[in-house]
């Protein structure tokens, strides 16, 4: 993914933090399973992450039951120096 401030320009060679989140259901749906990463980007202000790979913050990523249904996967982004994991944009 690329990571882009609010106006759209790449956040680039910078620290940022971001959030995943596992939906049940719809876009709106129960958070199933949330994790944290700290990555930098590149000078493109690319990342990549690997999901269940992160800082698990609630549920077990082994335990979502992918057969029950439709999931939703929510990304949240923050920049804030330091990477303030409670603050998201």
């Amino acid at each position: 993914a690329v990571a882009r401030d609010l106006s759209g320009s790449a956040l680039i060679s910078q620290n940022i933090g971001v959030r995943m989140n596992i939906l049940s259901g719809s876009s709106s749906g129960p958070v199933v399973y949330q994790e944290t990463f700290a990555v930098s980007t590149n000078p493109f202000g690319l990342y990549a992450l690997a999901l269940g790979t992160g800082t698990p913050t609630s549920g077990v990523f082994a335990n979502v039951t992918w057969s029950n249904g439709a999931f939703w996967l929510k990304t949240e982004t923050s920049k804030w120096k330091p990477i303030r994991l409670a603050t998201w944009a």
